[in-house]
């Protein structure tokens, strides 16, 4: 079973771990390392930004699997997903990925267009994404854009 939760403070540690993990940071937009200072002023301020929305995926044990994360656009919201590098491989994206969704839903109800932008390279996000109902738009480079409407 996977559970959903809103991302407080307490969770920027695994976060700005993940983040910098060399896997997360070769399929990101940003690939560069982030400093410990630079990562915790960024998420105090996201998370009081009222066009952010970060949410915590869980295990039935409370372990935290991954985040997933909802900019919200003037006309759409972007989505992004970081799953924890102990957790990969193990088929939780996709459902971490539908769970927010919903969970974000629940929040916003007006919001009813999603879009995400994946490299090329991360061809299991991609997956991921259209198995909860994102279909490809165009590509642009080395990253491919995709959409959903609920």
């Amino acid at each position: 079973m996977i559970y959903i939760r809103l991302v407080t403070v307490e969770d920027s540690k695994a976060i700005f771990e993940w983040r910098n993990d060399p896997q997360t940071r070769k399929m990101s937009k940003n690939s560069r390392y982030i400093q410990w200072n630079e990562h915790e002023r960024w998420l105090k301020l996201s998370l009081q930004n009222s066009k952010k929305r970060f949410l915590m995926c869980l295990d039935e044990f409370n372990s935290k699997i991954g985040v997933t994360r909802f900019d919200i656009k003037k006309t759409f919201v972007e989505v992004s997903i970081n799953i924890s590098p102990q957790k990969r491989g193990k088929g939780y994206s996709k459902h971490c990925l539908k769970k927010s969704i919903k969970f974000f839903q629940n929040i916003y109800p007006k919001q009813k267009l999603f879009k995400a932008e994946i490299k090329d390279i991360n061809m299991l996000s991609q997956k991921s994404f259209e198995g909860v109902g994102f279909e490809f738009d165009f590509k642009i480079g080395n990253v491919s854009y995709y959409s959903m409407k609920t």
